[in-house]
């Protein structure tokens, strides 16, 4: 053979574990965190310590974004409107009625779009337990993820804000490493 044959190592564990006796205010907390955040896998005497939310900045980009298109939307539609005073303009664009129809169909699509962003980022959480960080990802309406990380796994939690406006409002990004 090359090299060192391969070590193994047999653990027996035992049929029935015993469960350690826990305080009984860890089971009441236990037993809070489950009910106030069902959407997580706890452990038995797992709670939440802390449950970060994103900050309400980024709603604001998504809003800004779909109220420039929209008020794009209401200014293209005056400006068709205001163009079929004249049998060119008419022409030019088609039927009024139907391109107005199509446009305000446009402006409660990207305001459809607008509600779904907003859910999908207020979805995206993360959790401080007494026993590991979980970071809860929901990536489209119906789509999620759950990453769990030991405390014990840890070697490294670094804050990083960036900019003035950061700063001004409290936000930034935390970063964790792992072994």
């Amino acid at each position: 053979p090359d090299g060192p044959a391969p070590q193994v190592v047999y653990m027996a564990r035992p049929h029935d574990p015993v469960m350690p006796d826990l305080p009984e205010t860890v089971l009441r907390r236990h037993k809070e965190s489950v009910e106030k955040f069902p959407i997580l896998n706890l452990s038995d005497g797992e709670y939440v310590v802390s449950a970060i939310r994103r900050h309400p900045i980024g709603i604001l980009t998504i809003w800004g974004g779909i109220a420039f298109v929209i008020v794009l939307m209401f200014g293209i539609l005056g400006f068709i409107t205001a163009d079929q005073t004249t049998s060119e303009g008419i022409a030019s664009y088609g039927d009024p009625r139907m391109l107005s129809l199509f446009l305000l169909g446009l402006i409660v699509l990207f305001f459809l779009i607008g509600v779904i962003a907003t859910i999908i980022y207020n979805g995206n959480r993360f959790f401080l337990t007494n026993e590991s960080v979980i970071q809860h990802i929901q990536t489209g309406l119906f789509s999620t993820k759950e990453q769990t990380i030991s405390l014990v796994n840890i070697e490294d939690a670094s804050f990083r804000q960036h900019g003035f406006v950061q700063h001004l409002l409290g936000y930034g990004s935390l970063r964790l490493s792992t072994q």
